[in-house]
């Protein structure tokens, strides 16, 4: 069960959390590939939200500028 909740730090190959963001030991960010899966995701999905709010907003302006202009 608790090998479960373990994995190896990718720097220093001790025993961390695989929630950990930092590994306790060399302080190392996203220390297992878990955590360094997850972070990637993210990073690639920030781009994706950031041109829907652009569009969001140049939509929104468009019509209120229409309706009230």
């Amino acid at each position: 069960m608790q090998e479960d909740l373990l994995g190896k730090c990718r720097v220093c190959d001790q025993q961390v959390s695989k929630q950990a963001w930092n590994c306790p030991h060399c302080g190392q960010p996203a220390p297992t590939e878990e955590v360094k899966a997850y972070l990637d995701f993210r990073r690639k999905r920030l781009p994706i939200y950031v041109i829907i709010l652009i569009v969001f907003v140049v939509v929104t302006w468009t019509v209120l500028t229409h309706l009230f202009g």
